[in-house]
């Protein structure tokens, strides 16, 4: 039986959750969030010192132990009527929730512990996950069973592959990539480390999106394009060109709106101001200097 913990609990967690319990051989075991801080601290954000602080710290690294150890099942062991363990973690669901923090005392206990890092947003999840490479936690990589996935296609380490995804011959999808609901990654594609295609995206024959890219829901890549890294190709878009690194692009076609710079570049650019000799206004001439006029041979003053 493979045991996970999974780091992050807001909505992307939920999805990810509900793919551990459809996932054979597995049981999430644990639930890491800052959400669950206050749990830990014994419910309450109050301070403690002396004593009492180190016995609260060790009742609450026995109590986490216990709710992942893997003889017990998941359960913290005497778990009271309101499902709340000795350090306000574990649950009679088998579940323990804990703060974020905690992924390094639960590594270093169990190191057999797989990791998923349940984290929507491409920037956080590569920071969480280069402090447990470094740590060398182990990852799970997750695949829906309502999902299809070429046996030739490659999936990284810690990536996920929502229901309905279809992975085709060739593709590359790197460690700790999300290819979400409804996804369409095409033959020949890489996709890189931390990126994520949204759902309903496609990234058609070749294309490709670099580490941490976002391909927004809905959008089009087209054969042979690429989002680079950091960059967003935004909802709906259609990308013919190049997407450059840390810019985003919008529209169909897609244009680049935002580099990576603070400065926005429109949509559609604006021709550098010049002033046309034909519709030049003519500076009027002084009085004393105006020069005559002469029409027909007469002289005018």
């Amino acid at each position: 039986m493979r045991r996970i913990v999974m780091i992050g609990d807001g909505g992307h967690g939920k999805v990810v959750r509900e793919l551990i319990a459809l996932t054979p051989n597995t049981v999430l075991a644990a639930v890491l969030d800052d959400r669950y801080a206050a749990q830990h601290a014994g419910r309450g954000a109050r301070e403690e010192t002396g004593e009492d602080a180190r016995r609260e710290r060790r009742d609450a690294h026995t109590g986490a132990a216990a709710a992942v150890s893997p003889g017990n099942g998941g359960n913290g062991g005497d778990v009271p009527e309101d499902g709340v363990g000795p350090a306000g973690a574990a649950r009679a669901d088998g579940e323990c929730r804990l703060p974020v923090s905690a992924w390094r005392s639960l590594r270093d206990r169990y190191p057999s512990l797989e990791f998923v890092v349940a984290i929507g947003d491409n920037r956080a999840r590569h920071r969480i996950v280069r402090e447990l490479e470094a740590a060398g936690a182990r990852f799970v990589r997750l695949i829906h069973p309502a999902a299809v996935v070429s046996p030739r296609a490659r999936i990284g380490p810690g990536a996920v592959v929502m229901a309905r995804a279809v992975i085709q011959p060739d593709a590359s999808i790197g460690a700790h990539a999300i290819v979400n609901t409804g996804a369409i990654v095409e033959h020949d594609c890489a996709v890189g480390d931390c990126a994520h295609i949204a759902p309903g995206a496609v990234l058609t024959g070749g294309a490709g999106a670099d580490e941490g890219a976002l391909v927004g829901a809905g959008a089009v890549i087209l054969p042979g394009r690429k989002v680079g890294a950091w960059a967003i190709a935004g909802a709906g878009a259609v990308v013919t060109r190049d997407v450059p690194p840390e810019c985003t692009a919008a529209g169909v076609p897609a244009a680049v709106i935002r580099r990576a710079d603070p400065a926005p570049v429109s949509a559609f650019p604006q021709p550098e101001p010049h002033e046309s000799p034909g519709f030049r206004k003519p500076e009027p001439y002084p009085a004393s200097s105006r020069p005559a006029t002469k029409t027909r041979g007469w002289d005018h003053a």
